[in-house]
C-alpha cells in the first residue's frame, strides 16, 4: 500500500458504479481502498482454507471461528477508518505498518491452529515482509523483520504450552532457528529494496525538477529574465481560444526603445544591456499581477494586458513611460537617457494573434515616425 504522500485531490472516473461506491473516487483514498480490497480477498481464501480444513478434521472449528471473528472485525475496522477519511490525520493515512502487524498477527493464529500444516503457514510471514518492501523505508522493513520474529516465538511458547501434543518443543526450536535465518535474511533483502526504491523515487523527483525547470528558462529571456518570444507566443494563443469561449477585452502593445542602436554604439554593447534590463527591471514595478510583459527581439518587447480596456491599457503604459524617463534612472550614465514607443490594440472576437500583432506593430510604426516617446492606438491618432 503507498505511503502518505502530498498528492492533488483529484477524482478518478470509475468504471463500475458499484465498485466506487465502495472504494470512493477521490484518488488516493481509491489507491488504499483497492489494495484493502485486494488483502481482503486474500484473507477470505485463507478463512476459506480454514473451514476446509474443519470439514476435513485437520482443524477445530472453535479455533477458526476466532480468527474470522477477527479477520471481520479487523476488516470493518480498516475500511471506516480509510473511507471515511479518519486516517487521513496520521502520517501514513494507509495504516500500511498496521495493517501488515494485523497481517502477521493472523498468520501466527493460523499457525497455533493448522498444526500439520504450520510450515507452510510461515510463507506467509515472508510474503507479508516483501509486500513491505514495496512500501515501508528501510528501517521500518528491518523493524518490521523484527516484530515478525518476536511474534513467532511467541507464537511457539504460546503452542507449545496450549497445545503440547501437537507441537513439540524440539521441533519447534528447531523451526523457529530456520526462521531466524529466512525471515532475517528476507527483511534484509527488503530493506535493501526500500532503499532502492527511495533512492528511485529521488531520483525521479529531481528529473521532474530539472524538466520543470529546462522548461521555465526555454519561456524566458535570459539578459531580462522576461518571457521570450516563444513563451509569449504560447500565452497568446492561450488568450485566443479563452477570447472564444469567454469574450472580454485584451489589449496587446508592442513597445520599441527608441534610438537603441545608438545607445550601443556611443556608450557599448554592456550599456545596451543594461538599458534592457532597466526597462524589465521597472516595468516589473509598474504592471498588473495579471499583465505579461515578454521580449520579443533586440530591444522591442511585446505587452500582453489581459482583461483590459484601452483606457486602462493607456494609463500602464504612460505610467512606465513617466518611472523610465526619470533621470535617477540612470544615475550609473547621466548622460543616458532612453524613451520608448509603443503600438498598442485590442485583441477583437474571433481575430488571430498574429492580425491582433501586426496591428500593433503598425501602429508602432506611426508612433517612430510622429517623432518617438509616444503611444499611438489604432483608436486615437496620438496619446503622449
Amino acid at each position: 500500500m503507498p505511503e502518505a504522500r502530498a498528492s492533488r485531490q483529484t477524482p478518478h472516473a470509475p468504471d463500475r458504479p458499484a465498485f466506487a461506491w465502495l472504494v470512493g473516487t477521490e484518488r488516493f483514498q481509491r489507491s488504499i481502498l483497492t489494495y484493502w480490497v485486494e488483502v481482503n480477498t486474500v484473507y477470505v481464501l485463507l478463512i476459506g482454507l480454514q473451514w476446509y480444513a474443519v470439514s476435513a478434521g485437520l482443524a477445530r472449528a472453535s479455533d477458526v471461528k476466532v480468527i474470522t471473528f477477527y479477520l471481520a472485525v479487523n476488516a470493518i475496522v480498516f475500511y471506516i477508518a480509510q473511507r471515511s477519511g479518519w486516517s487521513k490525520r496520521f502520517a501514513d493515512p494507509a495504516l500500511t505498518r498496521t495493517q501488515m502487524m494485523f497481517g502477521l498477527v493472523v498468520v501466527f493464529m493460523a499457525y497455533v491452529v493448522n498444526p500439520r500444516h504450520h510450515g507452510m503457514i510461515l510463507l506467509l510471514v515472508a510474503l507479508v515482509l516483501v509486500v513491505g518492501a514495496l512500501t515501508l523505508s528501510p528501517r521500518d522493513c528491518r523493524l518490521m523483520g523484527l516484530f515478525s520474529l518476536a511474534g513467532l516465538a511467541v507464537t511457539i511458547v504460546v503452542a507449545v504450552i496450549w497445545r503440547p501434543g501437537d507441537f513439540e518443543l524440539g521441533s519447534q526450536l528447531i523451526a523457529f532457528m530456520f526462521s531466524v535465518i529466512v525471515l532475517a535474511c528476507v527483511a534484509e533483502l527488503a530493506a535493501r529494496i526500500s532503499a532502492i526504491r527511495g533512492e528511485l523515487k529521488a531520483q525521479r523527483r529531481e528529473l521532474k525538477k530539472a524538466l520543470a525547470e529546462n522548461q521555465w528558462l526555454a519561456g524566458r529571456d535570459e539578459l531580462t529574465g522576461l518571457s521570450n518570444r516563444r513563451r509569449a507566443l504560447e500565452l497568446l494563443a492561450y488568450e485566443e481560444r479563452r477570447a472564444v469561449r469567454q469574450p472580454v477585452d485584451a489589449c496587446i502593445a508592442m513597445i520599441d526603445l527608441d534610438l537603441f542602436k545608438s545607445v550601443n554604439d556611443k556608450h557599448g554593447h554592456s550599456a545596451g544591456d543594461d538599458v534592457l534590463r532597466t526597462f524589465a527591471r521597472q516595468a516589473g514595478t509598474v504592471l498588473r499581477e495579471a499583465d505579461i510583459l515578454a521580449r520579443w527581439g533586440g530591444e522591442e518587447f511585446l505587452l500582453l494586458m489581459p482583461n483590459t480596456s484601452q483606457a486602462e491599457a493607456e494609463r500602464v503604459i504612460e505610467r512606465l513611460r513617466e518611472i523610465f524617463s526619470r533621470a535617477g534612472q540612470w544615475h550609473w550614465n547621466p548622460e543616458l537617457i532612453v524613451t520608448f514607443s509603443t503600438g498598442l490594440t485590442t485583441q477583437r472576437h474571433g481575430e488571430t494573434s498574429e492580425v491582433t500583432i501586426t496591428r500593433a506593430d503598425e501602429a508602432l510604426y506611426r508612433a517612430k515616425a510622429h517623432g518617438r516617446n509616444a503611444t499611438v492606438s489604432e483608436w486615437t491618432s496620438l496619446t503622449a
